[in-house]
């Protein structure tokens, strides 16, 4: 697991990260957003690149959550638009996609991690943990 400067960077402690998932397939994304919201994450969930751009300008969240495959733009792109909305941020690609090609992309375009599909939900969750618990 590879992870840039840009893990851990919340600050100080905080009681609660907010964290942005976006995934086009509903059956993945709900039992995400279920998992951080249960374990304390104020936790919003879009099924498209679009939403989570209109999210992104409103929210400076802790933690961002990006599927590759999206319907309205390539996650990849997304990623890198995020990282520009807010340099800060812990991104991770979490995708099916795991080429080395696919990695480098993600990496390139600003992420922090990238998890492979469907595995990585527990390591999501163990990140936003140790995010909201490391006083930065």
């Amino acid at each position: 697991m590879t992870c840039s400067s840009h893990l851990f960077q919340a600050g100080s402690m905080k009681t609660t990260l907010d964290i942005l998932a976006v995934d086009d397939h509903f059956d993945y994304l709900a039992p995400m957003k279920l998992l951080l919201q249960s374990d304390g994450h104020s936790t919003i969930g879009v099924t498209s690149a679009n939403e989570a751009l209109e999210q992104l300008r409103q929210t400076n969240f802790d933690l961002m959550i990006i599927d590759i495959h999206l319907a309205d733009m390539d996650g990849i792109e997304l990623c890198r638009q995020a990282r520009q909305l807010n340099p800060k941020a812990t991104i991770v690609i979490h995708s099916a996609c795991i080429q080395n090609q696919d990695r480098q992309r993600g990496y390139d375009a600003g992420a922090t991690m990238y998890l492979p599909k469907p595995e990585g939900m527990e390591t999501i969750l163990s990140v936003a943990n140790m995010m909201r618990n490391s006083s930065g």
